[in-house]
């Protein structure tokens, strides 16, 4: 698992529900049996004495099937850890996975039948995390990016292409069309939010006719001259946007 800060897999953990995250949390940073060695795996057998007894079977494996059961667990569910183990035997015995008959024998197959269950659950959950620190970091990624952003130079990038589409439309001598008057609603609106063009009212105007009418002040000078204009216009009475 990608390594990431404290407070976005906490927050990630948040959204899900308490036995979600318990079973996420048990994917972290855990010794896993294909990595025992043989202290834990001593650790692991006496764990299986105590989950025979556990869920109601009177005698105990022989020292011979927890061998088995040992190298059955190391070697099928490597991926698992003794936490996931009684994880799994405590949820169990709850009758989340419905009833389990054991018939007095801690075999391979009942240990593999609830392991089966947990593993389902457990890829269920790990799935959801994923998705949900996938977005939370997308959105992250979003505020960032809009903290980082110069709304001034937004608004007067929007102002030199409305200025443009004026020049061009001055110059075949004709009214703009519905799109392009789109595209002016759409920059005053931007304008709007940095406290430009407050008093603009669209039932009173069209927006490329109140654009046109700014624009038509400016000297016919070159875009580089225009551009200067139009920045120090912004930048003088406009207001950058703070979070």
């Amino acid at each position: 698992m990608q390594v990431q800060s404290t407070k976005l897999v906490e927050l990630t953990l948040a959204k899900m529900t308490k036995q979600e995250s318990e079973l996420v949390r048990l994917s972290q940073g855990v010794k896993t049996f294909a990595n025992y060695n043989n202290e834990d795996k001593k650790k692991l057998a006496k764990s299986l004495v105590g989950l025979c007894y556990f869920v109601g079977i009177k005698e105990s494996p022989s020292l011979e099937q927890l061998k088995m059961l040992v190298n059955f667990l190391t070697l099928k569910f490597g991926n698992l850890s003794l936490e996931d183990l009684e994880k799994a035997f405590m949820t169990a015995c709850s009758l989340a996975y419905g009833e389990i008959e054991h018939y007095q024998n801690f075999s391979p197959i009942f240990v593999a039948k609830i392991l089966g269950f947990y593993i389902k659950e457990k890829n269920l959950a790990v799935t959801k995390y994923h998705q949900l620190n996938d977005r939370l970091m997308r959105e992250a990624e979003t505020l960032e990016k809009s903290k980082n952003y110069d709304h001034l130079q937004g608004a007067i990038n929007v102002l030199m292409t409305e200025w443009r589409k004026w020049k061009k439309i001055r110059e075949e001598e004709r009214e703009p069309t519905d799109f392009e008057i789109a595209q002016s609603d759409i920059a005053i609106t931007i304008c709007k939010s940095i406290g430009l063009f407050v008093k603009y009212d669209s039932k009173k105007s069209i927006s490329a006719h109140y654009l046109a009418k700014k624009f038509i002040l400016l000297p016919n000078k070159q875009e580089a001259e225009v551009l200067e204009i139009i920045s120090n216009y912004v930048r003088s009475n406009g207001k950058n946007l703070e979070y």
